[in-house]
């Protein structure tokens, strides 16, 4: 057997220990034990029948076509035993391939710096002989070994995490396909270097840079490719979900509406009903507990506030939670309703959560004040909570459900702040979780509302 034989062997095992760095996370295949053993074996068959004995084995375009072949093999594998499209396994399969390929060249790199010579020539058609083994080959040996173990594990390290996602979906493959292409030139230019008679020692060593400048590139691309589609993936939910909050304030609204309405008419009749003598005192106390509800109709100065927080606060009574909340809403005018919504809805959300998890009914409590100083609009709410909360590098805490929409409360509190040009900030101290927002009032709105009325 030749060495490039075995070599075939080596890469399809290189490439394969790389594809599996990279989609631990994705949606496997119904069977996918059963796929796995179908797609190693087919693989290994590519990589051991591909013939190289013939005489144009030892040409350059011949070792490009059977990398191409291999890593084409790779490419359909994944799109085999994973959920995902196609666009999806090229971009895990040109990820794998990228690594490989790096690693490879930084040991041909290394090799040609130092002028270690292990005796062997791994593209080389010849029949392998262990006699040429020498220290040489098992320095080169250790060298190569070392390589690939740091550069996988590097690259796990610092961008595996990032293809961390059960599936990949790719809006635009254009990125992608410039990525392949850049790297297929790069394998292209690296066969030539190879099977070029004669080659000068500093034109190999440039060709190895450029080379793993061009995966750095590709690897460069790829993390972008992710990102793009976090955020745009991100991007839709947070507009669904404001689009949902704009739903359910209408529906909340017009269910505050109704119960005010009604609350207000049976307390004249109620009055009617005491005057008459026709109801007792007793049962009049227990018709006027009955309707408490109307008492807590809080009143900002801006409707839809009062309906948010009217609807927070029946449910703070339901659950034994007291929530003190001095809020002027007059000066709000200027955020839409389903902002509003938004905002304070997933800012009393997550402060009801976290104190119903408390046994101390003198922690049960919530602190809430929105007011209106110059030209900024403050929103401040404290409350108390139960474990440790871990904060991520944007400063918002993480959450540690798995539900497809919790995390994203305090995300839509962000993007409304955001949305805005307003500053969020939030801290803890003790048992005590402190949330704090500044939002700028437009120019306009603060002209508009300091205008003399005629």
């Amino acid at each position: 057997m030749s060495n490039l034989f075995w070599y075939k062997i080596l890469f399809i095992t290189e490439l394969i220990a790389a594809e599996i760095l990279f989609t631990t996370k994705l949606r496997r295949r119904r069977y996918f034990a059963l796929r796995l053993l179908g797609s190693l074996a087919m693989l290994y068959a590519v990589a051991i029948f591909y013939p190289v004995g013939t005489y144009v084995a030892n040409s350059w375009w011949y070792s490009s076509l059977m990398f191409f072949v291999m890593f084409a093999f790779g490419c359909g594998t994944l799109a085999f035993m994973y959920k995902i499209s196609f666009s999806g396994a090229l971009f895990f399969a040109l990820t794998a391939y990228t690594l490989q390929h790096i690693c490879h060249e930084l040991y041909t790199l290394i090799i040609a710096v130092t002028g270690l010579d292990g005796g062997i020539d791994m593209y080389s058609t010849s029949v392998l002989d262990f006699s040429n083994f020498s220290k040489g080959t098992l320095v080169c040996v250790l060298i190569y070994v070392d390589i690939y173990i740091l550069g996988y594990g590097a690259a796990r390290l610092s961008v595996g995490r990032i293809f961390d996602h059960e599936s990949i979906k790719l809006k635009s493959v254009t990125l992608l396909w410039f990525g392949a292409f850049i790297l297929l030139i790069d394998v292209v230019l690296s066969s030539v270097v190879i099977y070029s008679d004669g080659s000068d020692l500093r034109y190999e060593i440039i060709t190895c840079v450029y080379n793993i400048v061009c995966c750095i590139l590709v690897f460069y691309i790829q993390i972008n490719l992710v990102s793009i589609t976090d955020m745009r993936t991100e991007t839709a939910q947070m507009k669904e979900m404001l689009r949902q909050s704009q739903r359910q304030y209408m529906l909340q609204k017009e269910t505050i509406n109704l119960i005010n309405t009604k609350c207000h008419d049976l307390r004249h009749r109620m009055s009617s009903l005491a005057q008459h003598g026709t109801v007792g005192n007793e049962e009049l106390r227990e018709i006027s507990d009955a309707i408490l509800i109307y008492d807590a109709k809080v009143n900002t100065g801006n409707e839809a506030l009062d309906v948010i927080l009217t609807e927070k606060s029946l449910i703070c009574r339901e659950k034994g939670i007291k929530m003190t909340c001095l809020a002027d809403g007059s000066g709000l005018g200027f955020i839409r309703e389903g902002d509003l919504y938004a905002l304070f809805g997933n800012i009393a959300d997550n402060a009801i959560e976290a104190a119903s998890s408390l046994e101390d009914a003198e922690k049960r409590c919530i602190s809430l004040n929105v007011g209106t100083s110059g030209a900024f609009v403050s929103v401040s709410e404290n409350n108390y909570y139960k474990g440790s909360i871990k904060f991520a590098d944007d400063g918002l805490p993480v959450t540690e459900k798995d539900t497809d929409y919790h995390g994203y409360g305090m995300l839509s509190i962000a993007t409304v702040v955001k949305k805005y040009e307003g500053d969020l900030s939030v801290s803890v101290k003790g048992d005590m979780f402190r949330l704090n927002v500044l939002i700028p009032v437009p120019r306009e709105y603060v002209a508009k509302e300091n205008k003399p009325r005629e």
